[in-house]
């Protein structure tokens, strides 16, 4: 099973990847927008704390083919860690196309049934992002997220690849029974996951015990002899 953090903030991240290894983070342009934060820093901030095989999704914020292509390979200079990511519509998928032919790492987002997906695959989509409580406005997201993983199953795309973005702790419930292995949440989420049995006195001594313990380089060496 994968995880991806909705979160710009380093900390977050640092905190949720302590206790449940991320594979990424995955964002949405008024994640940057409504803080009004420095797009380099925060993603300078970010790459900081993450290992080399964990990613950040961005999604693109330009317009038309040329503009998303250049988009993409301005964040692929920035890091190899960024992954563009494109909608579900023609220059969307031109922006696939061109992007796996020149080495771009690029994904396919605002998928909201099938036949966007089954595209999105065809041209080389590195990942294809499923927002569940969009999807849920005009389908029944369960139903969209099963038919899409069965189609990537048959036609060999990576189940890992296909990230189902959750709003809730139910929702990531269903996804993950609807047989999702990539899944997107922000933190309220993640932490429902790993502390609802703890209160929050217990949550904040659990989490100052890892630190203690596991971040001490004497208690490691210990352990290695």
């Amino acid at each position: 099973m994968k995880f991806y953090l909705q979160s710009l903030n380093a900390r977050d991240f640092l905190e949720v990847n302590q206790a449940l290894t991320l594979s990424g983070v995955y964002t949405e342009p008024t994640d940057f927008t409504r803080s009004e934060v420095n797009v380099n820093e925060t993603l300078k901030s970010l790459l900081e704390v993450m290992s080399e095989d964990q990613s950040i999704l961005v999604y693109g914020i330009s317009n038309g083919f040329r503009n998303m292509l250049e988009e993409g390979k301005h964040l692929q200079m920035f890091s190899k860690q960024l992954v563009l990511t494109v909608p579900a519509d023609v220059n969307g998928y031109m922006t696939l196309k061109a992007s796996k032919r020149m080495g771009v790492n690029t994904a396919c987002g605002r998928v909201f049934e099938l036949e966007q997906a089954v595209v999105a695959m065809h041209n080389g989509a590195q990942k294809i992002v499923l927002d569940l409580e969009k999807i849920g406005r005009f389908a029944s997201a369960m139903d969209v997220l099963g038919r899409i993983l069965a189609e990537a199953e048959k036609s060999g795309y990576p189940l890992d690849d296909i990230i189902a973005v959750c709003a809730t702790s139910e929702q990531l419930r269903q996804a993950m029974a609807a047989g999702a292995r990539s899944v997107g949440a922000p933190r309220s989420v993640y932490d429902n996951m790993l502390y609802s049995v703890l209160t929050g006195s217990e949550t904040a001594a659990a989490r100052d015990e890892w630190i203690l313990t596991y971040t001490r380089p004497e208690v490691l060496d210990r352990e290695e002899h």
